[in-house]
């Protein structure tokens, strides 16, 4: 990543956009979720009672509405690959080695003006990054390639993935075939979502969906419109008082995008009072924080908690309250 002048940054950032929105390797990534969340008890448990689905043998009998996916927020931009301002630690895809599972992700169509001009230059590219690709950028092929091989080592996975598409449909599409990914897309119908179970048995491991150029989730599209699927909480927050606030019409829960029969609900819990900051994410990603905006989230909304998405994921325990919302470890 190139070093950029501090005056730059400033200009730059102001361009910036929020998201407008049973094998070997299925205990591979049990061990993981266990090294998470600290709970080997409760994993060797789910080793025994039989397959596996996201690291637990009961999320193989439950939808996606049934289950609660740990995400990360703007998960392409980490301090690990030198971006600027960035909104993880982690770099993707060993965000999911710690138990994430659901990503969002910002795609746009950049020309790189470190490439040389000659043939293998293949001009404006997609690319993953957030609002200015000057800040930090990820080639998109690169990206899925290395998913791919994360998804071999997991077969017993599915994860979540949500764009954020300043980029054509079609040329998403494309990009998910060429990396050999389509044949592993959920095909769903948000009237009857399928088991986790019955997905993975079927070698489906992604949810493909976009905010803006998605399709309709007719049980046949396989790059779906993420609003008729998800419905989510308010994102501006810019203090642990908005993000605490569970009454009145600022409630920190409230409706902000989605359809209002969409059956997955999405937090969104992270604070930025101008840039993302890695203290901000310890504060707001604790336990008993997550647990209690999770709880009202629930109660205001009549959804279970679906996606619980946060910046800095590896700060908190983000993943052991998916793993408590879901009953699979015991409240403290």
């Amino acid at each position: 990543m190139r070093a950029v002048s501090a005056a730059l940054l400033l200009a730059l950032v102001g361009c910036g956009s929020a998201h407008s929105g049973a094998t070997s390797s299925a205990v591979d990534s049990s061990a993981a979720t266990s090294d998470a969340t600290g709970d080997a008890t409760d994993v060797a448990a789910d080793r025994q009672a039989g397959p596996l689905c996201n690291g637990a043998a009961a999320s193989c009998e439950r939808t996606l509405s049934q289950v609660c996916l740990a995400g990360a927020h703007n998960a392409m931009s980490s301090a690990a690959e030198g971006w600027n301002f960035p909104n993880q630690n982690v770099a993707f895809p060993a965000l999911l080695d710690l138990g994430i599972r659901a990503l969002l992700l910002d795609i746009h169509r950049w020309d790189d003006p470190e490439d040389d001009g000659t043939a293998a230059d293949a001009g404006p590219e997609l690319w993953l990054c957030h609002g200015n690709c000057v800040l930090g950028h990820r080639r998109l092929a690169d990206a899925l390639a290395d998913l791919r091989s994360w998804l071999d080592a997991h077969p017993r996975d599915l994860v979540f993935v949500v764009f954020e598409d300043a980029v054509g449909a079609a040329d998403v599409k494309a990009a998910l075939k060429a990396a050999a990914l389509v044949d592993r897309a959920a095909k769903l119908d948000p009237a009857a979502l399928p088991t986790l179970g019955a997905m993975l048995d079927a070698g489906i491991q992604v949810v493909w969906t976009a905010e803006q150029k998605g399709e309709k989730p007719d049980g046949a599209a396989f790059y779906l419109d993420v609003w008729a699927l998800v419905q989510d909480t308010p994102y501006t927050f810019k203090s642990m008082a908005e993000i605490d606030r569970f009454e009145g019409a600022a409630h920190a829960c409230r409706v902000n995008r989605g359809q209002a029969d969409a059956p997955l609900l999405q937090v969104n819990h992270w604070v930025a009072k101008v840039l993302p900051a890695a203290a901000l994410s310890a504060e707001a990603n604790t336990l008993e924080r997550l647990l209690a905006r999770a709880a009202a989230c629930e109660a205001l909304r009549g959804q279970k908690v679906n996606l619980l998405v946060v910046d800095h994921a590896d700060s908190g325990e983000v993943v052991r309250a998916c793993r408590i919302l879901d009953g699979l470890e015991a409240r403290p």
